[in-house]
């Protein structure tokens, strides 16, 4: 089989893109399901990772202006983990805001996640405080 980046269409795939997104972000903090959405769902470029009929990864990219838009929402289920998945979603991403021609995209990444978003050219710029007990920085990067 073979993994595809798709934007979810039907019913089935929305349900199980945000409830995976709650499983993978939300869950294990001991968050409801709702806090995995946010006001800006329905202005969002929102993308799946699919394996077969299983939805296995997501991302969303929404604009925040005419020049900069944010990455957010970015996991990938942890058996299929460094398999070069997250890299597809995050190059999908870019591309979008590339197209939009976008002069800088920025992101909130949990700490163990820093490396992976600096292989693509994001740069760590400062410590930012969520409601999560899990340290997050701001990170940038120019197109």
């Amino acid at each position: 089989m073979i993994y595809k980046i798709k934007e979810p269409k039907t019913s089935i795939d929305w349900e199980n893109y945000y409830l995976l997104r709650w499983k993978l972000l939300r869950m294990n903090l001991g968050l409801e399901k709702g806090t995995e959405k946010d006001q800006f769902e329905s202005i969002s470029y929102h993308r799946i990772v699919k394996y077969g009929s299983n939805i296995i990864g997501v991302g969303r990219l929404h604009f925040v202006n005419e020049f900069q838009a944010q990455i957010r929402f970015m996991a990938i289920e942890i058996e299929y983990r460094n398999a070069g998945l997250g890299r597809m979603l995050i190059e999908e991403l870019i591309f979008i805001a590339k197209n939009r021609k976008i002069e800088k995209i920025f992101l909130n990444s949990r700490e163990s996640a820093v490396g992976f978003y600096q292989k693509f050219g994001f740069i760590k710029i400062r410590p930012v405080d969520t409601k999560f007990n899990i340290n997050h920085y701001l990170m940038e990067k120019k197109l």
